[in-house]
């Protein structure tokens, strides 16, 4: 088993190596593309919560509070790119940057060149996008009336995904079948993540601490 995952592994980086080639091509031929991985639940349309005046908006492992901060932790799993030149060079630099990162996946790698000055020479106009609406388990939004997605980020393991992603749909529906009355007095929150919460995953939760920690300070953060 340890050996086909790591063929999985492998394969899954070199798709997403090839995955920012097929996104240039589409973008050269005029395609504003919208890409987001398996492990995201839609609550509500994510596309009014897109600002016209960014060429690429990109989801949040952990958001400082400013769009506009390259100092955000990105996250591929949602990403929004409009179709102009700035994206089309951002896929190219990204896909040639794999080069000097080799092995990494591609979310490392943009968050590594993110802040490049031949990206920022170009123009190219980036905004990371707020936790509260584009949401997932590394800092999971509170607020049902506003969050729009859910994905299951700083989980490792399919079966702990689906476990959790199946308890935030029955979170979701039974907020949906209460009045605007119930909601406010009940309150109702998320039960997950439960199963996601594993050694593993709580390493690399602690890891994100760690990162955000010495960009921003030591703040308070509610995780649950």
């Amino acid at each position: 088993m340890p050996s086909v995952w790591k063929e999985f592994q492998k394969e899954r980086k070199v798709y997403n190596h090839k995955g920012l080639y097929i996104i240039e091509a589409k973008l050269t031929k005029i395609l504003t593309h919208t890409m987001q991985d398996a492990d995201i639940m839609w609550f509500r349309d994510p596309f009014p919560y897109l600002t016209s005046d960014a060429d690429f908006q990109i989801a949040c492992d952990i958001y400082n509070g400013y769009p506009k901060s390259p100092r955000n932790k990105a996250n591929g799993g949602f990403v929004f790119a409009r179709a102009n030149k700035r994206t089309i060079n951002l896929y190219k630099y990204w896909y040639m940057a794999r080069e000097v990162f080799q092995g990494k996946h591609d979310q490392y790698v943009f968050n590594k060149i993110k802040e490049d000055e031949a990206l920022m020479r170009s123009g190219l106009r980036i905004e990371f996008l707020d936790t509260k609406y584009i949401s997932g388990f590394c800092a999971l939004s509170h607020n049902m009336e506003k969050v729009v997605t859910v994905h299951a980020n700083c989980c490792y393991g399919l079966k702990s995904k689906l476990d959790d992603l199946r308890r935030i749909l029955a979170d979701w529906k039974r907020f949906n079948a209460m009045t605007p009355l119930e909601r406010r007095v009940q309150n109702l929150g998320w039960s997950a993540p439960k199963a996601c919460v594993t050694s593993e995953s709580l390493l690399h939760w602690f890891d994100f601490l760690f990162y955000f920690r010495l960009a921003y300070g030591n703040i308070q953060y509610n995780t649950i």
